[in-house]
């Protein structure tokens, strides 16, 4: 029987987890990403690259075990800013119901499964 394989096109929130995933099944897994590595590259003043991560979120990362590694580092969010293409401003509060982190990605060290004994 062959190996089976699986190209994903993509390196987003989805293709990312749906790769971990597979490879945690044995399937070997390519990932193709059009955009550089934004761990590698200069991030403009002012810019920053941060994840709302909710329940959900949470639980698809639980499934892979890296939701004890992603939340290390996470905030609670207490609500939002909103930025209106007009340059408006307006608060919004977290919802009661679950709660919503916020992970700052910039910098943040790759998550190789093989170096934490997984």
């Amino acid at each position: 029987m062959s190996k089976q394989r699986v190209t994903i096109i993509g390196a987003g929130l989805a293709g990312s987890l749906l790769a971990i995933n597979l490879a945690k099944r044995g399937i070997e897994t390519h990932v193709y990403e059009s955009r550089g590595d934004m761990r590698l590259q200069e991030v403009a003043a002012g810019r920053s690259i941060n994840l709302a991560l909710s329940d959900r979120g949470i639980a698809a990362l639980r499934e892979v075990g890296m939701d004890e590694y992603m939340l290390a580092e996470a905030v609670p969010m207490t609500g939002r800013m909103i930025h209106t293409v007009t340059g408006e401003q307006s608060s919004a509060s977290q919802r009661p119901r679950g709660r919503i982190y916020q992970l700052g990605l910039t910098g943040r060290p790759s998550y190789r499964p093989d170096q934490r004994g997984r």
